[in-house]
């Protein structure tokens, strides 16, 4: 009876719009996920929004090379540095919303804890 050898671990990929602790809800999941797997030894990569570099690069320096980022798109760069919805819009030629949300929906939970913050209205 011959036994077969044991297979490789796993290599795991992880896509996650937000990976942070900084961002709170369900964006540090993947953060967690990510960092456990890998001081377990784990063939492990991430792939997030550019936005997340700086903290990640500060909190886990020795998991840089593991980490892809991926730009935000033009729209999201629009809306965040304070571009109106019918801007950007007109600017990109859609005549339709179904495109705008469909370019900014990555962000669209981010952009209104901003601006809950901004607006300082307390708990609605």
């Amino acid at each position: 009876m011959s036994v077969a050898p044991l297979p490789s671990p796993p290599r795991v990929l992880i896509v996650a719009d937000n990976a942070s602790a900084a961002f709170g809800g369900e964006a540090i999941l993947p953060l967690k996920y990510f960092t456990l797997l890998a001081r377990r030894g784990r063939d492990v990569r991430l792939i997030t929004h550019a936005r997340n570099r700086p903290a990640l690069e500060a909190a886990f320096p020795d998991l840089a090379a593991r980490v892809l980022y991926s730009p935000d798109t033009a729209a999201h760069r629009w809306l965040a540095k304070g571009g109106s919805e019918a801007g950007l819009m007109a600017i990109a030629g859609w005549s339709r919303t179904d495109m705008l949300i469909r370019y900014t929906r990555a962000r669209a939970s981010e952009r209104a804890a901003d601006e809950s913050r901004r607006l300082d209205l307390g708990t609605l």
